[in-house]
């Protein structure tokens, strides 16, 4: 799991399939449960982790528009 957070935190989704595939390859079942869900949603969790930096500026942009 510390390799996701690491992950997560450096906005790497390049590193996503290898994760997943290592993931998928244990003996956790809540982990495989993860990655079921990841994989459902795979588009969204990489451009979400492509975007993450860009997104959260625009957000801020939003919110002090008002």
């Amino acid at each position: 799991m510390e390799s996701f957070a690491q992950m997560m935190a450096d906005l790497d989704g390049q590193r996503l399939p290898a994760w997943l595939k290592q993931a998928e390859a244990t003996d956790l079942p809540p982990l495989k449960s993860l990655v079921n869900g990841i994989c459902h949603y795979l588009a969204a969790v990489t451009a979400g982790l492509a975007m993450g930096a860009s997104f959260d500026l625009l957000r801020l942009q939003i919110l002090h528009a008002d």
